[in-house]
């Protein structure tokens, strides 16, 4: 069974990766790594597009990546790919969080814009940022092949940051030209982030409405307005989709699961993620297809 699954192991997998390497470079020949389930990045990423497209989730909303257009991926961020057009090409470069915690240092002024990647991870690009991009990556791709001597490891870390200042310039312009969203908008998005905060203590709609001042009945109105899914629909996505990275990507039992995530016990655990994905919380984790 694969355990301590994300992002970063994956990738080392799929490129049969032996070295020691806290980064790699990836470059579509066709395939890509297949993540038909939830798994937490824990590790930080760039994925260019160059034809075709990706159909995925992050942080369970969804995304159709294509053409002059960037992924940038953070550690706290959800992921599942959903479908892969057959003439897919791109390229990426996926740091270890190790890596990433080292290079975010030297880079004081990006806390705003790190903000605003958890937020929008995909980002559109002119066909000049997408070859300006390609071609930090190739140099990536140079270094990946060479000898990991420690003058290579620092000029590495030294394109990271460097790297990262490219993208925080992306980001510039896109928060820049972002248009002013509506109040009903505002408050989901701060609701989801309140559930991503919460949702393994505060499961009643009470709670999450007494923070915008509304009754429950007019907060999970506008929550299904905006959304076109209800606010309890929202928490137990929430909730179930973090079990299921629990189940499938760590060593945890379904016992330790259930009190990971504050359940009454074990039972009413399982009756609940069964009601919710129509099979066991022990099927799931046995069932790697």
């Amino acid at each position: 069974m694969q355990m301590n699954v994300d992002l970063y192991s994956v990738f080392r997998k799929q490129l049969a990766v032996k070295e020691n390497k806290e980064w790699i470079f990836w470059e579509s020949d066709g395939t890509f790594p297949q993540i038909p389930y939830h798994i937490r990045a824990c590790s930080a990423a760039l994925f260019i597009c160059r034809k075709g497209y990706i159909d995925l989730e992050i942080n369970l909303k969804d995304y159709h990546f294509t053409i002059d257009e960037a992924i940038v991926l953070l550690p706290e961020h959800i992921l599942r790919i959903k479908s892969i057009s057959p003439d897919f090409t791109g390229y990426s470069l996926i740091i270890s969080d190790k890596l990433w915690k080292e290079a975010r240092r030297g880079v004081e002024k990006m806390k705003p814009y790190y903000t605003s990647a958890k937020e929008v991870p995909c980002i559109p690009i002119t066909p000049h940022q997408s070859d300006l991009l390609l071609s930090y990556l190739k140099i990536f791709s140079e270094k990946f092949n060479s000898p990991q001597t420690t003058h290579n490891q620092i000029i590495v870390r030294t394109l990271i940051t460097t790297l990262l200042y490219e993208i925080y310039q992306l980001y510039t312009g896109v928060i820049n030209t972002m248009q002013v969203t509506g109040k009903k908008e505002k408050i989901f998005q701060e609701f989801l982030k309140l559930v991503a905060v919460h949702y393994k203590q505060e499961r009643n709609i009470q709670f999450y409405a007494e923070h915008f001042q509304m009754t429950p009945r007019y907060f999970s109105n506008l929550i299904k307005e905006t959304s076109q899914q209800s606010a309890a629909e929202w928490i137990d996505n929430y909730i179930v989709t973090e079990a299921g990275i629990l189940l499938r990507t760590t060593n945890l039992s379904v016992k330790e699961v259930s009190e990971a995530l504050n359940f009454p016990d074990q039972s009413f655990f399982g009756k609940y993620f069964k009601r919710h994905t129509g099979i066991s919380p022990k099927e799931y984790k046995s069932d790697l297809s």
